[in-house]
């Protein structure tokens, strides 16, 4: 059975470790049985469900996430559905929603409070602050998870070339990895960096 670590600092709310390693942690844990995929149907979302609680040796999961939008899936309020018969039945606790527009996320909240909303923020990615989603998420008190706030470790100043990343690193399909934009974006962390070496502070600091 696996200890549980305290969420925050002195918070008071303790949850399951594993739990906070739910993505890009093959290096650690090793390669996902399956191939990558999205799907809402409310059967996969169960059986997937009951594959983690086995898999993490608990019989309750803190925070369970619907990472992407399922094409297939366009009725969200199925995959919802699923979801809060999984919170009634106490499988999971609390439900996120990530990447997900406004009217999703409007339509999912009525079915079943959404506790979370994950979404890339950061000094590349400001999208949230002007296409309403974080004016909506802060209107129905969803808190919201910054995916990447270090902008995919570009802000990180670790970052010096592409040639840094390995190669089948699924950063280098980014747009500001690519070859037309890299340069260019490692110029604006370069002036970040010089900002926050004036106020004595990191790069991860300033932003």
């Amino acid at each position: 059975m696996v200890g549980q670590q305290e969420l925050g600092a002195r918070t008071g709310t303790f949850v399951n470790p594993l739990g906070l390693g739910c993505i890009g942690m093959s290096d650690f844990y090793g390669s996902s049985d399956e191939e990558s995929t999205v799907n809402g149907k409310p059967e996969y979302i169960r059986q997937c469900c009951e594959d983690s609680l086995k898999r993490l040796g608990v019989k309750t999961i803190d925070l369970y996430y619907m990472h992407r939008p399922d094409p297939e899936t366009p009725i969200i309020e199925e995959t919802m559905q699923a979801l809060a018969e999984l919170v009634k039945e106490g499988k999971i606790r609390y439900i996120d929603l990530s990447t997900h527009g406004v009217d999703d996320i409007r339509r999912a909240h009525k079915i079943h409070p959404i506790t979370t909303y994950q979404i890339e923020y950061s000094a590349w990615t400001l999208d949230i602050g002007t296409n309403d989603i974080l004016q909506t998420t802060r209107e129905l008190g969803i808190s919201t998870v910054a995916y990447s706030p270090l902008d995919l470790g570009f802000l990180t100043c670790a970052i010096k070339s592409r040639i840094d990343l390995k190669k089948g690193d699924w950063r280098l399909a980014k747009h500001r990895f690519s070859v037309e934009f890299f340069l260019k974006n490692l110029e604006l962390v370069k002036q970040i960096d010089t900002f926050a070496q004036k106020k004595g502070a990191t790069e991860a600091f300033n932003v």
